[in-house]
């Protein structure tokens, strides 16, 4: 056989194994119900629901103004997908037809739809489907799920407001009597200063009004809880709470990008969960911290909890190095120690008294001056990051109530040479003393769990850390992330 005989050979017999790999492809992507373009319309979708109906996964037309179509080559259009319109600048008004059911997440995402009509048989929209530009939401009569008012989403029975243009004109707005909840990111991102809340509303949503220009708001005597982020990144300087014994979860503070430094509401509620008593919270002094002018006593502020029975402190601003948490405030016993209540201050000792049972997140975070800290008896927990970075500290004493250290709670603490753990503690927490001085500790038997990375960087004596590893393994040391 000459050279030429053998490249012809070859070249046939890769031809074939071309052929074979496409057929292939071709069988697998038919079964698999491979993304697909229908020219007629110019969206781009995928057969779902076992080849029964249609899902559009992009739109690739230029026109302004889109009615989806109910069918395509034959079969229901029944989901617009997330990011299906995603940067279509060209679109301003869109139609959904009464097939679809389902609009996932960030669907119409950076378009700048001003106008949608939705049908009658959606049960489920996304999060964030529908972003800033649109100013008008329009659902049909026949919806067993949601309606509208005005432009406005709401639930079918209008008491629950789903959803408020993004691009909607106008800087107030007062919502509906009868609803009864605002739901999660109703407002986000709006361009609203004002909102007027009705007696009528008991709850708002996660991230209801975040990113929104709200100055100031009332929440009135019927909302009972507030969740996650319901303000962060808001332009709020006050709040105004009618009733006490809200139950708030992280009211004000955003974890996106930057770390804390969004709005905590007040005294750093990610750690709070009720707002101690009615009345015009304001921020204090371009502090993380929100409070009323008569929750204030000497050098600390504090919130009522516990019904209005107790105190936790939220923030000291005094200037005095050895500090006595005192064990009242007007006659209320001290209970607990806020998140961030003494971050990056000056302080240089501190004795926590025996009416406080836990302490905190972050509560003497960054305090650099920091030495010697005593924890009294009936300190329980001593919560995450709680002493984290405060490098000058020597001494801590730990009482013989407190039964778990937190994650990172000492991390950093790079004078910090020595501990004794008491047998109340059943666990420490991952990163708890990682880059510390630690060379010796004592650890009881009580103590049954060691999170990862608990001891990292720190240099413990050699046979403490054969003892350590022995009772709860290496990854004490050095886990795998």
């Amino acid at each position: 056989m000459n050279l030429e005989d053998f490249y012809e050979k070859e070249e046939l017999s890769m031809n074939k194994k071309t052929l074979l790999w496409l057929a292939f492809a071709l069988l697998v992507g038919l079964t698999a119900y491979a993304q697909q373009y229908d020219p007629e319309s110019d969206f781009e979708f995928e057969r779902i629901d076992n080849g029964r109906a249609i899902r559009i996964t992009g739109y690739i037309g230029n026109r302004a103004v889109v009615n989806i179509p109910s069918r395509i080559q034959g079969l229901p259009v029944t989901t617009i997908g997330s990011y299906a319109f995603y940067q279509n600048r060209n679109l301003t008004n869109v139609t959904i037809p009464n097939n679809v059911t389902s609009i996932e997440s960030f669907a119409f995402d950076e378009t700048s739809l001003a106008n949608v009509t939705i049908g009658n048989s959606i049960t489920s929209i996304g999060w964030m489907a529908f972003m800033r530009s649109l100013t008008s939401i329009h659902v049909a009569s026949g919806n067993l799920h949601y309606s509208s008012l005005d432009g406005v989403l709401y639930d079918r029975e209008q008491r629950t407001l789903v959803k408020y243009p993004s691009g909607r004109a106008g800087a107030t707005f007062t919502i509906p009597s009868g609803v009864t909840s605002i739901g999660d990111r109703a407002f986000y991102d709006t361009g609203l200063t004002s909102v007027t809340i009705p007696n009528s509303v008991a709850s708002i949503g996660m991230q209801a009004f975040s990113f929104t220009r709200l100055n100031n708001i009332t929440i009135p005597n019927s909302v009972t809880f507030i969740d996650e982020l319901a303000f962060a990144d808001t332009g709020l300087t006050s709040v105004t709470f009618v009733r006490s014994g809200i139950t708030i979860k992280e009211i004000g503070v955003w974890h996106g990008g930057g770390g804390d430094d969004g709005d905590t509401f007040p005294g750093d509620l990610r750690y709070k969960y009720l707002i101690g008593g009615a009345g015009t919270y304001t921020r204090t002094e371009g502090e993380q911290v929100w409070v009323r002018p008569q929750d204030r006593e000497g050098d600390f502020y504090f919130l009522r909890v516990d019904s209005g029975r107790s105190v936790s402190v939220i923030k000291y601003t005094g200037t005095q190095q050895t500090v006595q948490i005192p064990q009242q405030i007007q006659r209320l016993p001290v209970t607990s120690i806020g998140g961030l209540a003494f971050a990056n201050s000056d302080i240089g000792s501190i004795t926590i008294p025996n009416s406080i049972t836990s302490i905190g997140n972050y509560a003497f975070y960054g305090c650099t001056s920091l030495t010697s800290v005593t924890i009294g008896n009936s300190v329980t927990s001593i919560g995450y990051a709680a002493f984290y970075g405060c490098t000058s500290l020597t001494s801590v004493t730990i009482g013989n109530s407190v039964s778990s250290i937190g994650d990172s709670a000492f991390s950093g603490c790079r004078n910090l040479t020595n501990i004794t753990i008491p047998n109340s503690v059943t666990s420490i927490g991952d990163w708890a003393f990682a880059g510390t001085g630690l060379t010796n500790i004592t650890i009881p038997n009580s103590v049954t769990s060691i999170g990862g990375n608990a001891f990292w960087e720190s240099p413990l004596l050699p046979d403490v850390r054969e003892t350590l590893i022995r009772r709860y393994g290496e990854s004490i040391f050095d886990a795998a992330w």
